[in-house]
């Protein structure tokens, strides 16, 4: 029995009831409950993700109708909206899969210097002299983390000794408004680019890359992601694991100690019970070895 008028016809719930049937179908997903103990209740009910979903309205005839045909409307309704989020969450767990399985099909990382060196070349050809092709650059040259070089400022920056401290700047009024976090020892080569980039930019200009320092960090890292992608498809490369791979090569093709490699690897500054100047000379002779080593590279790859 389907009803479409605003009202029940009490007759038929009493014949119904008497017939031993528990419930009224009243269209919609609507139906009126009848228990043996004479109570009558609106319940709606829908399937849901392959299961019934069943929620009582209200009691009949304290409730019409009516009333109960809008309750059972807004739940529709509710029903309807979570099975558009489900929908679109289950796509985009599908799209997460498909990428999870097509990133595990490229290779991680670099396998080797002559990657690095088509890495370089692909750089160069794709953005040219913009700033993201300059920024990448001194990532490749100066191990350490992306967002220390992308919010870099210049006055954090020794150039004539070749020395880039890393440093900490908190918000909060109450401590200290900066800290140095760690050292980079600069290559020549570093230190020269880096001359070569001032006069480019405004006298005024407080960033080395002030097109992704103004950025919020999500944005920025999205950003460059995604241009690292375009520029080499070949490989899955972050900009985080180019400071792991210097140290991988500087392990494997270096005569440099392993504490010297590690130091430069996190920016650290010096270490104790050690001749601070020879330890200098050692780490910007590392910076330079390494510098030598991507350029030469670069020079002699293929695209």
């Amino acid at each position: 029995m389907i009803t479409t008028s605003p009202t029940l016809d009490n007759q038929a719930i009493e014949q119904a009831a008497a017939a031993g049937r528990t419930k009224l179908n009243l269209g919609g997903g609507l139906q009126l409950r009848l228990h043996k103990n004479g109570l009558k209740y609106f319940q709606f009910r829908l399937s849901f993700n392959g299961k019934d979903t069943t929620a009582q309205i209200g009691k009949y005839p304290e409730m019409t109708l009516l009333q109960a045909r809008e309750k059972s409307e807004q739940y529709r309704r509710e029903v309807e909206v979570a099975r558009t989020k489900r929908a679109e969450a289950n796509f985009r767990k599908k799209l997460r899969e498909q990428e999870k399985e097509q990133d595990a099909t490229i290779p991680i990382g670099f396998k080797g210097m002559e990657d690095a060196g088509r890495f370089l070349q692909n750089i160069q050809a794709h953005y040219a002299h913009n700033e993201f092709s300059k920024a990448l650059w001194f990532l490749m040259h100066i191990p350490c983390r992306a967002d220390a070089l992308f919010s870099a400022r210049w006055g954090d920056f020794d150039i004539q000794n070749g020395l880039w401290r890393i440093v900490h700047r908190q918000s909060n009024p109450h401590t200290p408004q900066s800290s140095t976090k760690g050292v980079i020892y600069l290559s020549h080569q570093t230190a020269n680019a880096l001359n070569e980039l001032r006069p480019s930019q405004s006298t005024n200009e407080l960033y080395l890359f002030p097109g992704y320092a103004r950025l919020p960090r999500l944005k920025r890292d999205l950003e460059i992601a995604d241009s690292m992608k375009q520029a080499w498809p070949h490989y899955l490369v972050r900009p985080d694991e180019l400071r792991l791979f210097f140290k991988e090569m500087a392990l494997k093709n270096s005569y440099f100690r392993l504490e010297l490699i590690e130091d430069a690897a996190i920016g650290k500054q010096k270490r104790k019970n050690i001749n601070i100047s020879s330890y200098i000379l050692q780490r910007h002779a590392l910076a330079d070895w390494w510098s030598n080593e991507l350029s030469l590279t670069a020079s002699h790859s293929v695209i």
